[in-house]
């Protein structure tokens, strides 16, 4: 099901790049229809961080404590470490027509379904974005 609900929603945000997934059997069962607009969201910002032809954005969906791990992570620009630690503060943006809301909101909806969102980003080489949900009762 994720497998198909990833394809149905990239197809909407391909842009020269190849999107590879790795979802484990094994995953508690999770609702996804309501964060199709947020993942949505970070395959676009991935594809826009993706320059050059031959991008990669490499979706994983893994078991993490009594619940679930999806990691979204691409071979774009990446970001500093002080941008890092801002991105999700409204009203931070670092491309020249963002809005600093995208993932302010996304953040304020992970949390909102007792979820967790990380970042790790290396200039140059790409960044991970790790979305921790809990396990559908």
């Amino acid at each position: 099901m994720f497998s198909r609900f990833i394809f149905q929603t990239y197809g909407r945000s391909r842009k020269r790049t190849f999107l590879l997934s790795n979802i484990k059997k094994k995953c508690p069962a999770a609702n996804f229809d309501p964060l199709r607009d947020i993942l949505l969201g970070y395959f676009k910002n991935s594809c826009e961080a993706i320059d050059q032809p031959g991008g990669k954005i490499i979706v994983n969906l893994t078991p993490a404590d009594s619940g679930i791990c999806i990691c979204i992570k691409d071979n774009g620009c990446g970001m500093t470490h002080k941008q890092t630690e801002n991105i999700f503060h409204p009203f931070i943006t670092y491309k020249p027509e963002g809005t600093g809301l995208g993932l302010a909101v996304t953040a304020e909806i992970i949390s909102a379904h007792h979820g967790q969102i990380r970042v790790s980003s290396t200039p140059g080489q790409g960044s991970a974005f790790y979305i921790y949900l809990p396990a559908s009762p």
